[in-house]
């Protein structure tokens, strides 16, 4: 087995936050995780001078890589250790670089040029819900024999992809670390795979990569993995901890926290509201449903605010005066025909310049059919689908219409620049009225852009729900209304101003909005949401607003479904604030769908949560008290195992810790059952 990390990244570049590199801190790292081969793969960029010292210090193989903008999302492009594959990465760092100086990113088809034999690559896409992850769509454009293997964002997704069949990629998790020299111990990544390889070669790796039955999170191939880099392994679905009081369940929860990035973590009684002070309790989640709503509107609003600003700087008044100047002048400039003297007379007197045409499509257009003829030379299945076209015919006429286009802006540059300097020379020497300048086409475009201001705002301003999400047996319901009075909106404002004058407006939206501007108030309210009102509620399964206890039910299913945007989840004693039967019928259902998305790790002393979400590993926490002080124990192993077992062998019994965990011992629960539960049930 040989454990690798291929994302790291030593260089910060512009897609990074700022940091400083430290190749001890590299050395630290690959050491503690005994990893046995790393690529460093930055963003867009290989320094081969770095990537040389990283080579001759780190203990390890180093593999030369980058990491690389494509049009959807971001793809790791690795090399073999040699010379050779050292250069090849730096030639494509240095052919993306000219790329990149025009666009934001690389197209599919220029990175296929560029890597035009996948045999001396490792092509490996962020896929399933990893920051930039490419689609499968857009996966499926490579050509065959590109892509086999994708990076995911954490340990649950791994599981899920490797056992699913729906998904052909191998699952790969790496650390994407940026190896900076504050960088703490602690700190130091616990994502990384283990394959079934002896040789550390490229060759070797890919085809283990083409075998997701080759490739491990952990060195026993177990899929189990290190959540405290102090070999505490867990399972990347749902985790039930259990152990009496002052056993250290929290101290562990804590402990896995620390070690991993990203995570959601639900502390004890966190989401239990003040129980004492109801008018408290009201108040405070009031407070959080208000933050909710703020960040759902500016969500909302994001689209009308860039539209709203835009419009903002459009002075219609000023288009109108110069319409009325240019008419003025056109007017006395047919009747002073005495002052028209020889220079007066001439054609580029009064000649207006020629409007900058917008830039072409068709370099865009000529690039990508140059790509896929090239392609069609070495891919048979572009070749059978595509070969009734003829793209040199093709080719030739896009040449030519980008080539006329070319010359035809050159014409009108040329113009231009003659007018620039003819006019000015001409109307110097005559006493005629000059045509005053006047942009038609711009005024035409504000004219048409404020009307479908006014006819948007209008239609907005139509009561409507514009959301209803659910949230378990909860739902949040969000309303959009006009604003009703002045008083609504100056509640809106901060600063104290008299709005009664501008709210006369509100019914004409452009008016409205260059008021609110003129005197300030836009950007105090923020110039979207001066047009609009909103009602936000919360309301529980009858579709009332919810009350008591439903608060706190409804905090914990909103905190999961935030959990949704982590790495892992880690709850601490749920049954604190809850009753059994919301556990069971909500809880459980949500957890057992997020273990398919993260890793879950649940504190608990409840069979409802702790056996009936049905756990995939358990752990039980042990506390021996000695005259020298007290020893912690943490046992694991699977739900059904007849033993669980510590990290130096010792042993227990899994039937005892269950029975000790959930029903205060086996000899308390034969008491409730013969004397509690079997009666009541006898009797009916």
């Amino acid at each position: 087995m040989k454990k690798i990390d291929f994302h790291i990244h030593t260089i910060s570049t512009d897609k990074d936050e700022s940091f400083e590199f430290s190749i001890e801190n590299l050395e630290k790292y690959v050491s503690l995780r005994r990893i046995d081969a790393i690529a460093v793969t930055n963003h867009n960029v290989f320094d081969i001078i770095q990537f040389n010292e990283i080579q001759d210090k780190i203990n390890a193989k180093v593999f030369p890589g980058i990491e690389i903008d494509v049009e959807k999302g971001h793809i790791l492009v690795i090399c073999s250790h040699d010379k050779f594959g050292i250069e090849r990465i730096r030639l494509l760092s240095e052919n993306i670089k000219d790329k990149l100086l025009d666009t934001k990113y690389i197209s599919l088809e220029i990175l296929i040029k560029l890597c035009s034999n996948p045999l001396e690559y490792l092509f490996i896409p962020h896929i399933e819900g990893k920051p930039k992850s490419l689609s499968l769509e857009v996966i499926r454009e490579f050509p065959e024999g590109y892509i086999y293997c994708g990076e995911v964002p954490n340990q649950s997704k791994f599981n899920l992809l490797k056992r699913g069949k729906n998904i052909a990629l191998t699952p790969v998790l790496f650390s994407d670390s940026r190896i900076c020299n504050h960088m703490l111990i602690e700190h130091f990544s616990l994502r990384q795979i283990y394959l079934n390889i002896e040789a550390l070669e490229l060759d070797t790796i890919k085809a283990a990569l083409k075998d997701r039955s080759k490739v491990y999170l952990d060195i026993e191939g177990t899929d189990l993995f290190d959540a405290t880099g102090e070999g505490d392994f867990i399972y990347p679905g749902i985790n039930v901890i259990t152990g009496k009081r002052s056993t250290g369940k929290t101290v562990f929860l804590k402990k896995i926290n620390s070690a991993n990035e990203n995570v959601k973590y639900i502390r004890q009684f966190e989401l239990v509201q003040n129980q004492d002070d109801e008018d408290k309790s009201i108040e405070e989640f009031q407070k959080e449903v208000k933050l909710d709503e703020q960040k759902f509107i500016e969500n909302h609003l994001n689209q009308f605010k860039d539209m709203a600003s835009t419009v903002a700087l459009i002075d219609l008044q000023i288009n109108h005066n110069s319409l009325d100047k240019y008419i003025d002048s056109l007017l006395k400039f047919a009747n002073d025909t005495k002052k028209k003297n020889s220079y007066a007379k001439t054609k580029l007197f009064n000649e207006e310049k020629f409007v900058k045409l917008p830039d072409s499509s068709l370099k865009s257009s000529i690039e990508a059919i140059i790509t896929l003829i090239e392609n069609m030379k070495k891919d048979v299945t572009l070749k059978k689908y595509l070969s009734e076209v003829n793209f040199d015919e093709l080719l030739k006429e896009l040449v030519s219409n980008f080539r006329k286009e070319k010359y035809n802006n050159k014409i009108r540059e040329y113009v231009n620049e003659t007018l620039d300097s003819v006019q000015p020379v001409l109307q110097s020497k005559s006493d005629s009225p000059t045509i005053s300048n006047y942009d038609q086409l711009l005024h035409m475009k504000n004219l048409l852009t404020v009307h479908t201001f006014n006819k948007l705002v209008k239609s907005m301003k139509e009561s409507k729900i514009i959301s209803l999400t659910n949230i378990g047996n909860f739902s949040i319901r969000v309303t959009r209304n006009a604003i009703d009075s002045a008083a609504t909106l100056k509640k809106k404002i901060k600063k104290p101003s008299k709005v009664t004058h501008i709210f006369e407006l509100y019914d004409k939206p452009y008016d409205y909005l260059i008021k609110m501007s003129n005197e300030g108030l836009a950007n105090d309210v923020g110039i979207e949401k001066a047009f609009f009102d909103f009602q936000y509620d919360v309301l529980n399964k009858y579709g009332n607003p919810v009350s008591g206890g439903e608060r706190s039910e409804f905090r914990l299913m909103r905190a999961l479904k935030d959990a949704y945007s982590y790495q892992m989840l880690l709850i601490d004693e749920p049954e604190s604030s809850f009753d059994n039967m919301f556990l069971r019928e909500e809880i459980n259902k949500t957890i057992k769908e997020m273990s398919e998305h993260l890793p879950v790790v649940i504190v608990t002393h409840n069979h409802t949560v702790g056996l009936s979400i049905k756990p995939d590993y358990i752990f039980h926490l042990i506390r021996e008290d000695k005259p020298d002080g007290s020893e912690y124990y943490i046992f694991s192993g699977c739900p059904d195992a007849a033993n669980l077992s510590d990290k130096k062998g010792k042993i227990i019994k899994n039937y005892t810790a269950l029975m000790n965990s959930f029903e205060s011992g086996e000899k308390a629960y034969e008491e409730r059952k013969v004397d509690i539960y079997d009666v009541v049930k006898n009797r009916g």
